[in-house]
């Protein structure tokens, strides 16, 4: 089915210009609009009518329903950013890579070499821009790969590709479509950008990680203690049972933090910045590690970025006077750090001058807990990248003026 081009105002398409010649030269006999590429206008139009009218190309012509190849007015275009450059979407799965290079679709093991993927990747030469969406853990291996071989990328939200999926009009979902879409979104863009890699941030996140984990375990064991406490039937050994796994767990955090910390010791840069954020009243040896973390992560990163990154920056929904959503956070950061951070404020509220000032402001009207606690972990955020950037210890006349 083709679908006839669109005639905007002050523009003719090919039929009425057809409809237009045949009629004029049979009854006044007057010369017809000359087709697309002839030279200059005609002598019966004027230049500055002639400058107005502009002739479509009848080739270009819209697919409706193909499912397959990009149409020429889609994200594609028609059109590369570069002739010689490569764009491969991929699709990233648990056990495969499903790619597609604009011609074909192809499938390498998702292994941690990825060395099927490595020999296609030579195959085409060094401008190579690949675009995948991070899934954590099954993305690891190809970012990984980016990073060491210097690889252009561009890693898209995972939130993006259903809207991508629409504004093609693709009604299904597979990992062919998946890839065809990333490798138009790359296709757009352009050349990727280069991936970099901190170790360090990576082994330090997971010590935190295993942290979080066994807090909430031994919060959970805590809890249930608690309740079965109230009743007479549940035998004592029980509860000293969850007690000492309490015990072995509370251990197990200290033990996480204290690895960390040796980490941040071997490196005198680290350890330099770790005893910085240390100096800001109310940040203890977790939320100090939280910090180190995000800001060798992103480094360079702004404090509106860094908000956004957590997931405190305020999203809005309106639509005229029948969609009023009340502001809120987006939570669309590292839901481990957000997690951590807002932990952070019941100390910073009690011993930090700037934070608690927030904190009493918005209580005093009539804010919720909440809205303060995610206002006051907001300032200690700008607090302690105001002090990992500059490399100077806290005083609150220095977070104030920044």
């Amino acid at each position: 089915m083709i679908a006839r081009p669109r005639t905007l105002k002050g523009e003719l398409n090919l039929e009425q210009r057809e409809k237009s010649a045949q009629g004029r030269s049979s009854k006044t006999g007057a010369v017809a609009i000359p087709a697309r590429g002839s030279e200059g206008p005609p002598s019966h139009i004027p230049d500055s009518i002639w400058g107005q009218v502009r002739l479509p190309n009848p080739a270009r012509v819209r697919e409706v329903g193909t499912g397959g190849q990009p149409r020429a007015n889609s994200l594609n275009s028609g059109q590369r950013r570069s002739a010689h450059l490569n764009f491969i979407g991929i699709d990233v799965g648990k056990q495969e890579l499903v790619a597609y290079d604009g011609k074909s679709q192809r499938s390498f093991p998702n292994t941690p070499e990825l060395e099927e993927f490595r020999a296609f990747l030579q195959d085409l030469g060094e401008d190579v821009t690949l675009t995948f969406e991070p899934t954590s853990t099954y993305s690891r291996f190809l970012e990984m790969l980016c990073a060491k071989e210097g690889i252009p990328s561009w890693r898209l939200n995972p939130r993006i590709l259903p809207h991508l999926r629409e504004m093609e009009e693709r009604r299904s979902k597979n990992d062919r479509t998946d890839c065809q879409l990333l490798f138009l979104y790359g296709e757009k863009k352009g050349k990727g950008e280069l991936l970099s890699e901190d170790a360090l941030s990576s082994t330090l996140m997971a010590h935190l990680s295993s942290y979080f984990l066994i807090q909430k375990a031994r919060v959970s064991f805590h809890n249930l203690r608690e309740a079965l406490s109230y009743n007479p039937l549940v035998p004592e050994r029980i509860s000293e049972k969850l007690r000492g796994l309490e015990e072995n767990l509370r251990k197990k955090e200290k033990e996480e933090i204290a690895q960390a910390q040796e980490i941040v010791s071997s490196l005198e840069e680290t350890q330099s910045s770790f005893k910085l954020l240390l100096t800001i009243k109310g940040v203890g040896k977790v939320l100090a590690l939280v910090f180190l973390i995000l800001f060798r992560k992103y480094k360079g990163a702004s404090q509106k970025q860094l908000t956004a990154l957590v997931g405190l920056d305020t999203t809005e929904r309106t639509s005229g006077k029948s969609l009023r959503g009340k502001p809120r956070i987006s939570k669309r950061g590292n839901h481990l750090i957000r997690a951590l951070l807002y932990q952070g404020t019941l100390s910073a509220v009690r011993y930090n001058p700037q934070v608690r000032g927030i904190y009493q402001r918005l209580k005093e009207k009539g804010a919720p807990e909440k809205k303060a606690r995610i206002a006051a972990a907001h300032k200690l955020l700008i607090i302690a990248h105001a002090i990992y950037r500059k490399g100077v210890p806290y005083d609150p006349s220095y977070s104030r003026e920044n």
